[in-house]
């Protein structure tokens, strides 16, 4: 029986996205929120995102990821030693959540 803790998956995703989830899950929800949501502590990923925000672009989000935004709270990850491929992963669940292709809460991943 399902409940509210359980709900079945909208969006099946690719592998590298269903990690990118987890990681952002992981590691920014606590500030951005749990669905890319954004919080009072920091800003919607959606919105930010989109072409027509501040983060437009998967070159600027990686340099925001991996030299933070220190001043404002946010870790420099590289400095923590998050690896590249990890930025990837994020960035594409986070861009896939921006344009609306992906769905609030867990995904299923694909297998293959």
């Amino acid at each position: 029986m399902r409940d509210e803790y359980h709900r079945a998956a909208l969006d099946t995703v690719a592998p590298a996205v269903y990690q990118g989830w987890k990681q952002f899950n992981l590691n920014c929800a606590r500030c951005h929120g749990e669905d890319v949501n954004g919080t009072t502590i920091a800003p919607h990923l959606i919105v930010s995102l989109r072409p027509d925000g501040p983060i437009n672009t998967k070159a600027l989000f990686t340099q925001t990821v991996c030299a933070g935004r220190v001043p404002k709270g946010m870790p420099a990850w590289c400095a923590l030693g998050m690896e590249m491929s990890t930025i990837d992963n994020i960035y594409q669940y986070v861009k896939g959540r921006s344009d609306g292709k992906i769905h609030p809460g867990r995904p299923a991943q694909k297998s293959g």
